[in-house]
C-alpha cells in the first residue's frame, strides 16, 4: 500500500518497488486509514499517475469507515476513473465494510466508468445480488 502522507517520492518508490521488484499485480491506496481524499491534487493524483505508468491495476479502499472522507467517495473514485481511463480500478468493499454501505452509489459509478470494477469484500449478499443484476457477473 502506498501512503502519500509519507511523502510523494516515497509513495512513488513504493509503487515502483512493489510492481517491478516484487511483481505485484496492483497497488492499493487506502484513504480511510491514511487520511486523504483520493482526488486531492496535492498528492494522491501524482501517485495514481505513477501507477498508471506501470499499466497495473489501482485498488482503492472504498468502505464507509472514516465517513467524512467516504461520503460521496464513490463519486470521487468516478472522477479518478475519468481522469485515468487507461487504468483498471478496483473499488474494494464497493462503499460498504461494516457500516451503512454506499453500494448503490458504487453501482452507479461503475455503470458510468467501464474501467471501475466493484470488489464485494465485506459486503452483505443483497448489494452483491444487485451488482450482479445491474452490471452482470463479470
Amino acid at each position: 500500500m502506498a501512503d502519500p502522507n509519507l511523502g510523494i517520492e516515497k509513495a512513488k518508490d513504493t509503487v515502483k518497488k512493489c510492481i517491478y521488484e516484487y511483481g505485484f499485480y496492483d497497488c492499493k491506496l487506502n484513504r480511510a486509514q491514511n487520511n486523504f481524499y483520493i482526488d486531492d491534487s496535492r498528492f494522491p493524483l501524482s501517485i495514481i499517475e505513477e501507477i498508471a505508468k506501470t499499466g497495473k491495476v489501482l485498488a482503492i479502499h472504498v468502505g464507509a469507515d472514516a465517513y467524512e472522507r467516504t461520503h460521496l467517495f464513490t463519486f470521487r473514485v468516478g472522477k479518478i476513473g475519468k481522469f485515468f481511463p487507461e487504468i483498471q480500478i478496483l473499488m474494494v468493499h464497493m462503499g460498504g465494510a461494516s457500516f451503512q454501505g454506499l453500494s448503490n452509489a458504487a453501482i452507479e459509478v461503475a455503470q458510468d466508468n467501464k474501467n471501475i470494477n466493484l470488489i464485494e469484500s465485506a459486503i452483505r449478499s443483497i448489494p452483491i445480488l444487485k451488482v450482479i443484476k445491474t452490471l452482470g457477473a463479470s
